[in-house]
């Protein structure tokens, strides 16, 4: 559960980071309401060194550490639950797809455990309770495996489309792309910007070239003006 948390805080899912959508105010995106950080905190300085006290120091001890454990994994697994709902509409399919089965094979080998340890088999208790403390590193794996989608394809929700305070945003964001528009061929564009919000070199050029004497206010193949300006 610590190496959970530990990853968690290091592998920050985007939707953490911008779920929460655009702020007008503060031209800045908003952390989303989730307590993630809690989260991994919880999973690193309690739940995991509690979760060793209990099912290893004290295993065969009766000891407060067990109630503290049962208590904690109660909350963690709350939160968990709650966070797979969360992530739904920021998450490819595949990798929901993977974290759900982790989840729900968790929780499955949990409540095997506690029906062996009510029949008192030992092998079963520590066989079905293992599992469930494999959870976290099935989690890991899906958490790489996400990490690397992301690198090869890109964010799989567009976090530049929102809407803050019943307007829809229009300030740009991380991935927006640039179209033809009507016939204000006198104002400026906005340039293009990358992944991190950086204006893009080519986007400059491209608007160097569409103010130059020869192509400023000439109309596109499809009647439009050829400026470009930034949307989705």
């Amino acid at each position: 559960f610590t190496l959970g948390g530990i990853v968690m805080l290091i592998l920050t899912p985007a939707w953490v980071k911008y779920g929460g959508g655009y702020q007008q105010e503060t031209k800045q995106y908003k952390r989303h309401w989730f307590p993630y950080r809690i989260f991994a905190w919880t999973l690193i300085l309690l739940q995991g060194p509690s979760s060793f006290l209990a099912d290893y120091v004290h295993m065969t001890d009766v000891s407060i550490w067990h109630i503290l454990d049962r208590f904690l994994a109660s909350a963690c697994m709350s939160l968990e639950l709650i966070k797979v709902i969360t992530m739904f509409p920021y998450t490819r399919p595949i990798t929901y797809v993977l974290y759900v089965v982790s989840v729900v094979g968790a929780v499955y080998c949990f409540m095997r455990s506690q029906e062996s340890q009510g029949t008192l088999d030992a092998e079963g208790f520590v066989f079905w309770h293992s599992g469930w403390h494999c959870q976290p590193l099935c989690l890991i794996g899906v958490y790489f495996f996400d990490y690397w989608m992301v690198r090869r394809w890109g964010e799989y929700h567009d976090f530049s489309v929102g809407v803050t305070n019943g307007k829809e945003k229009s300030e740009p964001g991380p991935g927006d792309t640039l179209k033809k528009v009507g016939d204000n061929c006198g104002s400026p564009g906005l340039l293009k910007r990358g992944e991190h919000g950086g204006v893009l070199l080519s986007s400059i050029v491209m608007q160097h070239v569409e103010n130059t004497p020869e192509r400023k206010g000439t109309k596109g193949v499809d009647g439009g003006c050829s400026k470009l300006i930034n949307s989705k």
